[in-house]
């Protein structure tokens, strides 16, 4: 699951993200597994300057990120939908699921951190549609890339540990 690219309001953020994790404390089901994603930035500059003139099959192309550092939050675009807000809605996300299962008032919640990967990606930048989402192929083939490599894994770690009765793959 994932809430955070649509929230504009750090307090109802706050409260969502509390609300999603007392249901799963509700759900008193320790066996099962659950996983986060994190919230991926938007990618600036992705409106053409001459629309009219634009080939909207193909997108608009930049050049990736170096480092993350190269990210810039001043733009009219990112300021429009408060990407800046993104990183401190996943630290948020992070410590209190890393707190909450601690304390043992959730089961473990498996985070899966594609925020820099996604930023970092050329084909993460193309647009056409919008800012924030992504068009096939690109970065969320890796995503489900990353979730199978993940699983297969904590497969291989659990049954290691007789945790589970499965077989790795």
């Amino acid at each position: 699951f994932n809430i955070g690219a649509h929230y504009h309001n750090e307090t109802l953020y706050q409260e969502d993200l509390s609300k999603m994790l007392d249901l799963i404390s509700a759900f008193d089901r320790n066996q099962d597994l659950y996983f986060f994603r994190t919230t991926s930035p938007g990618h600036a500059y992705c409106e053409p300057r001459k629309p009219w003139d634009m080939d909207w099959t193909k997108g608009v192309e930049t050049e990736p990120f170096s480092s993350i550092d190269e990210m810039r939050w001043d733009n009219v675009v990112a300021r429009r939908w408060n990407w800046e807000k993104f990183q401190y809605h996943n630290k948020h996300t992070k410590d209190i699921m890393e707190e909450k299962h601690r304390t043992g008032k959730i089961p473990m919640v498996h985070i899966f951190d594609v925020y820099n990967m996604t930023a970092l990606r050329s084909d993460g930048h193309r647009g056409g549609t919008d800012c924030l989402h992504y068009a096939y192929p690109g970065p969320i083939d890796w995503w489900n890339h990353f979730l199978f490599t993940y699983l297969k894994e904590l497969s291989r770690v659990l049954s290691r540990e007789n945790m589970v009765n499965c077989r790795a793959w």
